[in-house]
C-alpha cells in the first residue's frame, strides 16, 4: 500500500511539473521597450472609447469584443483626429458568460488611452488593428485630481517601461504615472 501511495504521489507531482508551465505560457511575453512599441506599430494614437460590443465568433467557441474609439490625436500612421476606428480584442462577456485573456488590454467606455496599434490582414481580405504587445501597448490617460494635468499610466503592468533595451526605466507602471506631454515627447524621439 505504501508503494502504491508513493507511485500515486510521484504521478501527481510529475503531472504538475509537466502541465504547470503551460498554465503560464500566455503571460510569458517579451518585455517591449518604448522603442519596440514605436517600431512595431503602424498607428500610435490618443483615443477615447466610444463603445464596446462583445460577441461569440462564428463557431461560438470564442468571445471577442469590438472596441470603437474616436481618435483625438495621431502620433504615427494614417488615422485622422475625429475619425472612428473599430478593432477587435479577445475576451469579453456575452449573456453572462465571460472570457478573460491574460495580459490582454481591457477597455471601458469614455476611457482615454494612448494605443500602439498594428494592422493585420484577416482571411476575408479585411484589416483589423491589434494592440501591440497586448496590454503593453495600451497606456491609460487620466487627469490628476490635484494638478489637473493629464497623466499616463500602464495597464495591469507593474514593470516600469524602458525607453529602449539598455536605458533606465521610466517611472511608469499601473501605480506610477508621468505627464502626458512628457510621454508624447518620449514617443516623438523614436518617430524621427
Amino acid at each position: 500500500m505504501k508503494k502504491f501511495l508513493e507511485t500515486k504521489e510521484l504521478f501527481i507531482l510529475t503531472s504538475l511539473f509537466l502541465f504547470l508551465p503551460f498554465a503560464y505560457l500566455p503571460s510569458q511575453q517579451i518585455e517591449l521597450s518604448l522603442r519596440d512599441l514605436c517600431e512595431r506599430s503602424n498607428n500610435i494614437i490618443l483615443a477615447r472609447v466610444i463603445s464596446t460590443q462583445s460577441f461569440f465568433n462564428d463557431k461560438e467557441k470564442r468571445i471577442l469584443t469590438n472596441i470603437k474609439v474616436e481618435v483625438t490625436e495621431n502620433f504615427k500612421g494614417e488615422l485622422k483626429p475625429s475619425s472612428n476606428l473599430v478593432f477587435t480584442v479577445l475576451g469579453g462577456t456575452v449573456n453572462g458568460t465571460s472570457t478573460f485573456v491574460l495580459d490582454a488590454p481591457t477597455f471601458n467606455v469614455n476611457e482615454e488611452s494612448i494605443l500602439f496599434l498594428s494592422s493585420v490582414n484577416l482571411p476575408n481580405n479585411q484589416k483589423n488593428h491589434v494592440v501591440v504587445g497586448l496590454s503593453q501597448g495600451k497606456f491609460n490617460v487620466s487627469i490628476d485630481p490635484i494638478t489637473k494635468v493629464k497623466k499616463v499610466s500602464r495597464e495591469q503592468i507593474e514593470i516600469p517601461l524602458k525607453l529602449d533595451k539598455d536605458s533606465s526605466p521610466l517611472p511608469l507602471t499601473s501605480r506610477e504615472s508621468i505627464a502626458l506631454n512628457e510621454f508624447v515627447k518620449d514617443i516623438d524621439q523614436y518617430l524621427k
